[in-house]
């Protein structure tokens, strides 16, 4: 009862909450947490909501950020139980902290080998669905020691299945917690896509839940934001024909899906050469209409990158000396100025 107790004081507001955290709340609570595999489920399922409302709130506490670092293997042990509702709270409390903390804060979330179960829980409500593809991992020995785990799949898709997902109560959050890691630094996104992260996101892809098509094409547009080995994985996993399919669609999710594909085009020309086989020119040349400064300003940086990539091919003699980028894009404009002439 104490808890809950607690926990209803923090929930009133900030200033209540802090009252809790000043008074030394935090660190007994987490005691609590220290052995979820033999505490009781009632007294788990009560610490954890807790410990999300001493989370909640604006502005954040740094006081309990500084506090719950040191503590993160407590919340990984947490995304281990049966429960749902044990989980989900982790999972919300890891979107929290990720997101308020600093970049050493998603640093302490990444050293407690957090991500692979994250991805690993995403993958295991896919399987449960009995999406039609199998799952192995493989640990595969790093260049400079140690292991990573990579995921590997086999199984035939259509082109683009929609699959609608029961929504596990812990899919947005860990899915938020993963695109926070992701807007990090090189080396932090590098630590996602190791833990298999892209092969989520893939299958992720093709369900039709608004929410999940969002932040899922938020997590790509920070990994294409990255190296242009990042760019490469994402290309490798095929995930730029679906972003394509996905700038179609409604405004919240088609925008996340222009960003992932114009910061893919800071790519090599190579890369370039890759995906704009894929329609991407012709994706980012429909949304120029769009009633929107900021898509269309994407979209336009994007275009421009894909035709200097063009002009560089031209200069290398590549094309008979044409740039085809550019000769393609010449033809939409064409064909959109005989549209609407038919439309007069």
């Amino acid at each position: 009862m104490a808890v809950l107790a607690l926990g209803s004081i923090a929930n009133d507001s900030p200033s209540t909450r802090d009252d809790v955290l000043n008074n030394g709340a935090l660190l007994p609570l987490l005691s609590l947490l220290l052995n979820p595999s033999t505490a009781k489920l009632s007294m788990l399922k009560n610490a954890t909501w807790t410990l999300l409302k001493l989370c909640r709130g604006k502005p954040p506490s740094p006081t309990l950020i500084e506090q719950i670092r040191p503590t993160l293997s407590v919340l990984r042990e947490l995304l281990w139980m049966p429960d749902e509702e044990v989980v989900q709270n982790a999972c919300l409390i890891l979107s929290f902290i990720t997101h308020e903390g600093s970049s050493e804060t998603v640093q302490a979330v990444i050293k407690a080998n957090i991500c692979p179960r994250l991805v690993e829980l995403l993958l295991q409500v896919l399987d449960r669905l009995q999406y039609p593809v199998s799952f192995f991992l493989v640990k595969l020995n790093t260049p400079v020691g140690g292991f990573i785990n990579v995921f590997f799949f086999c199984g035939g898709l259509t082109k683009f299945p929609f699959y609608r997902f029961p929504m596990s109560k812990f899919i947005v959050p860990a899915l938020q917690t993963l695109g926070h890691i992701a807007s990090g630094d090189e080396a932090q996104t590098q630590i996602l896509i190791n833990s298999g992260a892209l092969l989520c996101l893939k299958l992720l892809l093709t369900q039709s839940d608004k929410i999940i098509l969002k932040i899922a094409c938020l997590v790509i547009s920070n990994i294409t934001a990255g190296t242009e080995a990042q760019i490469q994985a994402v290309i490798d996993f095929d995930l730029i024909g679906r972003l394509v399919y996905l700038t179609k669609a409604e405004f919240d999710i088609r925008k996340e899906a222009a960003w992932a594909i114009s910061n893919a085009t800071y790519g090599t020309c190579e890369q370039i050469r890759s995906f704009a086989s894929k329609e991407c020119i012709k994706a980012l040349y429909d949304l120029l209409t769009y009633p929107d400064p900021e898509i269309v300003t994407v979209c336009l940086k994007g275009l421009e990158n894909i035709l200097n990539a063009g002009e560089i091919n031209k200069e290398r003699g590549l094309h008979y000396g044409v740039n085809i980028y550019a000769k393609y894009s010449q033809n939409l404009h064409k064909e959109s100025c005989k549209s609407l002439n038919l439309m007069e």
